[in-house]
């Protein structure tokens, strides 16, 4: 979605300091823009959605080896 800055991070739309960590199909891990500092990792799902209970039944089965 554009214009929401989560998704500009994660479509390259803006620059993202460190890089991404890694992809799957539905989750991405990269680096934390904000007051947490050098060093978090967030991860976050790769399309537009406002939290996990929005989730696919295919995102929540991969959102643990992806936490692993």
């Amino acid at each position: 979605m554009i214009g929401c800055m989560a998704c500009d991070l994660t479509a390259w739309r803006d620059e993202l300091h460190g890089g991404e960590i890694g992809r799957t199909d539905a989750w991405v891990v990269e680096h934390c823009v904000g007051p947490l500092g050098v060093g978090t990792l967030i991860i976050k799902p790769v399309r537009h959605c406002v939290g996990l209970w929005d989730s696919t039944d295919d995102e929540a089965a991969d959102l643990g080896p992806v936490m692993r």
